[in-house]
């Protein structure tokens, strides 16, 4: 419901004339960290957002929306790739502590055992290891949950070496098509104006804040939950 009311304003708001007073001011904001003058820190804040954003354990942080609203301004393709690359190196440096985080929990060893998961990532390791590549690249390379393998790789102690490639190749994949469909889509829908191509970068970045905000807020409830289940 907060999210809701929160984005019902952020339309009005930008309906309005509200934002006049500032949008020349986002807009070159914007136009800087898109193009060569602020593309390099434009690129650093991508890289470790994605880095924090795929760092975590069974929450899926919206990591491409920040770079999708950057893309929208910038002026070329080359630019979009560079900040696209960036995102992607920094998801696949995500997902490798995602795992080694994962990798150091503890689970005791009768569940390790009993799980059909691990034992079957176990078997396929052995038996067909060519699969555990694929399974970790078409979750890389999609917006598919990414810890839905990386965390049973890593209770399952499946060799991270093995992993590397198709992590970074999905990663890079999926960042960098998410930047070039945003590129050319919203020259396709006739964004160029300044106006309209602020009012669409705010919505990302607004809705992008809104989700992460939404994942914290159930994360912290489902901590306060546990002792109470653990007691009843």
């Amino acid at each position: 419901m907060f999210a809701v009311l929160c984005l019902g304003l952020l339309v009005v708001v930008i309906r309005s004339d509200a934002l006049d007073g500032v949008r020349g001011e986002l807009q070159d904001f914007v136009a800087w960290v898109a193009n060569e003058e602020g593309l390099v820190g434009g690129s650093i804040a991508l890289f470790v957002l994605a880095v924090v954003a795929n760092s975590t354990l069974l929450i899926q942080v919206p990591y491409t929306l920040p770079l999708a609203a950057i893309v929208v301004a910038s002026d070329s393709v080359t630019k979009v790739v560079v900040l696209s690359v960036a995102s992607a190196v920094g998801a696949g440096i995500g997902e490798v502590n995602s795992y080694l985080i994962a990798r150091g929990l503890s689970m005791p060893v009768e569940l390790a055992e009993t799980s059909r998961i691990l034992r079957w990532i176990r078997r396929t390791g052995e038996e067909q290891p060519r699969r555990i590549p694929f399974l970790v690249l078409l979750t890389s390379g999609t917006s598919l949950p990414d810890d839905v393998v990386i965390w049973p790789m890593a209770l399952a102690r499946y060799p991270i070496r093995k992993m590397l490639t198709p992590i970074f190749a999905g990663k890079l994949v999926y960042c960098v098509a998410i930047g070039l469909i945003t590129y050319y889509g919203t020259r396709a829908v006739d964004v160029e104006d300044a106006t309209v191509s602020l009012d669409f970068t705010i919505v990302l970045l607004v809705g992008f804040l809104l989700y992460a905000f939404y994942l914290f807020e159930k994360s912290k409830e489902r901590k306060q939950r546990a002792p109470t289940d653990e007691g009843g």
